[in-house]
């Protein structure tokens, strides 16, 4: 068994002349920060089976695949790179951030949602309230419960 490298970077690629589509481990679309790739490999095929059928149908050109892939795959991509970058050259530090509430809750929330990385970071705050408010205690906890002021 052998090791190999991941595949990432994919959101530098050129828009090739011709048609071609390149999707998943090929196209380096696989997240620098945890190494997944399951999603951007799914997406990718895709949307390259989506834009072939609209080629072959006279509805778009080939190059509308990388137009598209901005739209999902490559902004998470070109994110994850670049988060990666510090992350992995002060692993402690990294793993400090990530054990803040601030951080692994929002995170947490968006993975649980089926939210992307740059999903789970502009709804940050929003997953955050829906994280802890979830933990509030309920009615039914033996938490007095206060009526709300009128």
């Amino acid at each position: 068994m052998e090791a190999f490298r991941i595949p990432v970077g994919g959101f530098r690629l050129r828009r090739p002349a011709r048609p071609v589509y390149v999707v998943g481990d090929a196209g380096g679309f696989a997240d620098a920060l945890t190494g997944e790739g399951i999603y951007s490999a799914l997406e990718s095929g895709r949307l390259a089976g989506e834009v072939a059928v609209d080629v072959a149908c006279g509805r778009a050109r080939h190059d509308a695949y990388y137009r598209r892939l901005w739209g999902t795959v490559l902004c998470d991509t070109a994110l994850s790179y670049w988060l990666a970058r510090p992350f992995y050259r002060d692993v402690d530090r990294g793993i400090a951030v990530l054990g803040s509430p601030l951080v692994w809750r929002p995170l947490i929330e968006g993975a649980a949602r089926g939210a992307t990385l740059g999903e789970s970071l502009l709804k940050s705050a929003a997953y955050l309230v829906r994280s802890w408010a979830r933990n509030l205690p309920g009615p039914c906890s033996g938490a007095t419960s206060v009526s709300p002021v009128r």
